[in-house]
């Protein structure tokens, strides 16, 4: 059995009116839209701010594990780069600018 809907019998009368009467009554349908981003604005600040300050966080006073060895080798590694950073000081490089060959007169 097959239904066939037939979409000219059904009537839009209303969906077909409601730009009309968004159009006619601007200023409230701009205050809708307004009153309606505040409130989802409202609900996202209150999820996201204020009760993430009023959670407690499970497990605070718990002492982190170090890996000493890889803090080492880190800290290490660290030493390294911020020699040869503090060695750039010292280095003098060529002008590139400055002519040092002659040109043929």
């Amino acid at each position: 059995m097959k239904i066939k809907i037939d979409f000219k019998k059904i009537k839009f009368n209303k969906i077909k009116k409601l730009p009309l009467i968004i159009a006619k009554h601007a200023f409230f349908a701009s205050l809708i839209l307004f009153l309606l981003s505040l409130a989802i604005g409202l609900i996202l600040f209150y999820k996201y701010i204020i009760s993430a300050q009023r959670a407690e966080f499970e497990n605070t006073n718990q002492d982190y594990l170090l890996d000493e060895k890889a803090y080492k080798d880190i800290k290490k590694v660290w030493q390294g780069h911020e020699n040869m950073f503090e060695q750039t000081d010292f280095k003098e490089y060529p002008n590139p600018f400055i002519e040092s060959i002659p040109f043929p007169e």
